[in-house]
């Protein structure tokens, strides 16, 4: 049995070779999907408190996600879109107005 370094560096190894990625590749495409996960995560959690925002954000990533993964050339769809500032921008104004709600 190896070291537990050993061990990692083959389960790495053996899981590239079985999505027949390189690592690059691989790490964009995991960063693609954890970014995704994580604002969709956000908005639901915002639609929670507020039901008038975001209220098809989650189910429109979990749509979007599930293609990507099974059609994995479609990498492109999880690139960050232009929408930041706005989302920012109305991120900020929850932010300020949530407060005043409680």
């Amino acid at each position: 049995m190896g070291t537990g370094r050993e061990s990692l560096i083959a389960r790495s190894r053996a899981h590239l070779e079985s999505v027949e990625e390189r690592y690059g590749a691989h790490q964009l495409f995991a960063f693609g999907v954890g970014w995704t996960m994580v604002r969709a995560g956000i908005a639901c959690m915002l639609h929670g408190v507020v039901p008038a925002l975001f209220p098809t954000t989650g189910s429109d990533a979990i749509r979007r996600l599930h293609g990507v993964i099974a059609d994995r050339d479609r990498i492109a769809e999880l690139a960050p879109r232009r929408e930041g500032l706005s989302v920012l921008l109305l991120l900020a104004l929850v932010n300020a107005i949530v407060p005043w709600l409680a």
